[in-house]
């Protein structure tokens, strides 16, 4: 059975920053702390002003913090010389509009700090310095002026390959280390630094589905058209065990994929991230999705997260707080198992992530999926 509602959430923003001549620029930054709302800072002289959106890191009581500059107009209370000065303006692409819109909404709606829902979206710590790197090496046209057995299985194992770390290029020659080393001291192989955050492989939308059934094809023309259409409107996706819920809302996600600049989000109970459901993603889509969850280590976090607001993660599957990150384009919303209690945060922000979920898809202009063999009543009644 495959139902759909509708609801009308509001929230309107006035984007303005003070600019007085006499007096310098100033804008509304939002701190990852519990502050009711924005505290007003500076541009320094010379600097462009930063947009909406945009991080920023600002000193506070004798440290510096990360923040957002928020769509509001400054207070204005306090003079100009008064104000301490952003320091850093961050080179990532700023925070979506539907993206601050959600977090002003859902603050207001739990009666939240706006910071402490803000700092859901800014979680994870070093994401805004430079990525770590590592030391590769690439094959140059100076020739060793001794050349040894081991030397030359570096050199012929070398032509024609892309940089490799030092340990990688030792291991495919059969060499030790100190090989390698000695020819980067000769200048036989040159170092160089490479981020050590791999980029993401991409779904691959021709691989073809499983077979579906009569009334699964109904389901499927729905969800891709909405998919297609890219407006808001939630599905109830209502199936027993084993009627092919996922392979149904899998054909919604490649459709929504064609999009090059889509995401999606899968959202699903952290015990269900199983190695069978990634299997399964992996063999319709040949890769495996970006995961996110509180057992995944705080490099990967990192990795997933410079991705996600870069536009380059194009799957996101996680738990609950993987509804705040900081997508670019959401094309598609997924909560499986909706019906599953753990989707309520129960500690600092109170939130039904289920709940939210359709908030967002709502503020994101994309439709939402509602998987489940075992619907709760709301979400019965809403359909």
């Amino acid at each position: 059975m495959l139902a759909t509602f509708k609801g009308n959430f509001v929230s309107e923003q006035v984007s303005l920053f003070k600019d007085d001549k006499e007096q310098g620029q100033r804008v509304a930054v939002l701190l990852p702390v519990p502050f009711a709302g924005p505290l007003d800072y500076s541009v320094p002289n010379g600097w462009g002003m930063p947009q909406a959106g945009q991080v920023v890191m600002v000193p506070l009581s004798g440290r510096s913090v990360y923040g957002v500059v928020w769509p509001v107009s400054p207070e204005g209370r306090l003079p100009h010389k008064k104000l301490k000065a952003i320091s850093e303006i961050s080179d990532m692409p700023p925070l979506s509009e539907a993206l601050m819109k959600f977090i002003d909404w859902v603050a207001a709606y739990t009666l939240a700090p706006q910071g402490m829902v803000m700092k859901m979206t800014l979680s994870v710590s070093g994401v805004f310095e430079a990525p770590p790197v590592k030391k590769h090496v690439l094959l140059t046209d100076i020739v060793p002026e001794r050349m040894t057995a081991t030397r030359q299985s570096v050199l012929d194992y070398m032509k024609g390959q892309p940089p490799l770390t030092v340990k990688a290029a030792s291991e495919a020659a059969g060499v030790s280390d100190a090989v390698v080393r000695s020819l980067i001291k000769s200048g036989t192989l040159s170092a160089i630094d490479i981020a050590s955050d791999k980029s993401y492989d991409r779904p691959d939308l021709a691989i073809a589905g499983p077979e579906l059934t009569d009334e699964q094809q109904v389901a499927v023309t729905a969800l891709c058209s909405a998919a297609r259409e890219k407006e808001y409107q939630t599905f109830l996706l209502d199936g027993v065990t084993g009627s092919g819920k996922t392979e149904v809302y899998f054909e919604a996600i490649a459709e929504a994929l064609k999009d090059e600049q889509a995401q999606v989000l899968v959202m699903v109970p952290e015990i269900a991230l199983t190695s069978q459901w990634l299997g399964r993603f992996k063999e319709r889509f040949g890769v495996a999705p970006i995961v996110w969850h509180s057992e995944v280590g705080q490099a990967e976090r990192r990795r997933a997260w410079r991705a996600i607001i870069k536009g380059e993660a194009r799957v996101v599957v996680g738990a609950r707080s993987s509804l705040f990150l900081p997508y670019q384009k959401l094309g598609l919303i997924v909560v499986d198992e909706e019906h599953d209690s753990s989707f309520k945060q129960e500690e600092g922000v109170l939130y039904h992530a289920r709940d939210m979920a359709v908030v967002r898809a709502r503020f994101e202009g994309c439709p939402l999926i509602l998987a489940s063999a075992t619907p709760s009543i709301e979400t019965l009644v809403n359909a």
